[in-house]
């Protein structure tokens, strides 16, 4: 009796290793996946977080598209699920999270944003995350003694001050941002940044300033817009372009030429037609 048991247990745990090892043998064949996860709180009040995904293999680095990823947030006692969102073709998933949703945070504004992805038949399972602070950037224009400033300030979800963190100011261009300088908060939490003179607006002068703390690795990225007329009005025109060969409309004296060789081929055409007629009358 003793023998059969002893038997079983032999077969029962050479059954579950060949299971087990079969199981790793797919995982391991599966390719891994590596994620870029970041937060950012947008101007309106918005938060974003946004995951890239890539996976590298001989050939180089590639996007991971169509893979559905869930989202989540928890705090010290409290975890909740956000969303399921699909990456694009460029292997990008993000999630936008409306002002006044409320996140799970503890007493000093943490928040943890969690990324996971069951895995398919072709990658790995991944699973990701992020901790940022709960903060506020502030912004007051100042057009004081003959000078454009930014005055920005920086503090936690208690109000108190945050100190020794980089607030960066810029322009917004039509596709990027035009620099214009970082500094780093003080012990209020303030920090003064100049708007140049010779800062080309639109025709009114009017420009878009972005103060940013940006990708901050205890604050994540905090943005504050604001519309001045601090710039030099400019009025983009456009001059009447040219006719030349490598423009859309092109010369007088290539389309009369085309015209002139079109006609010609036309004519011989006509000629050797009217030919091969009197050569079958003649017949």
């Amino acid at each position: 009796m003793k023998t059969i048991i002893n038997k079983s247990r032999y077969i029962i745990t050479a059954a579950l290793f060949i299971l087990f090892s079969v199981q790793s043998f797919g995982q391991s064949d599966k390719i891994k996946i590596k994620s870029k996860f970041s937060y950012r709180k947008l101007n309106t009040g918005d938060r974003e977080i946004k995951a890239t995904f890539r996976y590298r293999d001989d050939k180089g680095s590639h996007p991971v598209p169509n893979i559905t990823v869930e989202f989540g947030a928890k705090n010290d006692s409290t975890e909740i699920s956000l969303a399921k969102i699909e990456s694009d073709k460029e292997g990008i998933a993000v999630l936008r999270i409306e002002n006044g949703f409320k996140i799970p945070m503890n007493n000093e504004g943490k928040m943890e944003f969690l990324l996971k992805f069951e895995g398919n038949d072709r990658f790995k399972n991944l699973i990701d995350d992020v901790s940022v602070i709960e903060s506020y950037l502030k912004t007051e224009l100042d057009t004081s003694k003959n000078q454009k400033k930014v005055i920005a300030t920086l503090t936690d979800i208690n109000g108190n001050p945050i100190e020794k963190t980089k607030v960066g100011l810029y322009v917004k261009r039509m596709h990027s941002l035009l620099d214009l300088g970082k500094e780093k908060t003080n012990e209020v939490g303030k920090v003064e940044l100049t708007v140049p003179d010779d800062i080309a607006g639109n025709k009114d002068g009017a420009i878009t300033l972005v103060t940013m703390v940006d990708k901050d690795r205890k604050y994540g990225s905090v943005i504050v817009k604001d519309d001045v007329k601090w710039g030099i009005p400019t009025n983009f025109v456009v001059d009447k372009e040219e006719r030349n060969l490598w423009t859309q409309a092109a010369p007088i004296w290539m389309q009369v030429a085309v015209f002139t060789v079109f006609l010609v081929i036309i004519s011989f055409f006509m000629v050797a037609m009217y030919n091969i007629y009197l050569m079958a009358k003649d017949k």
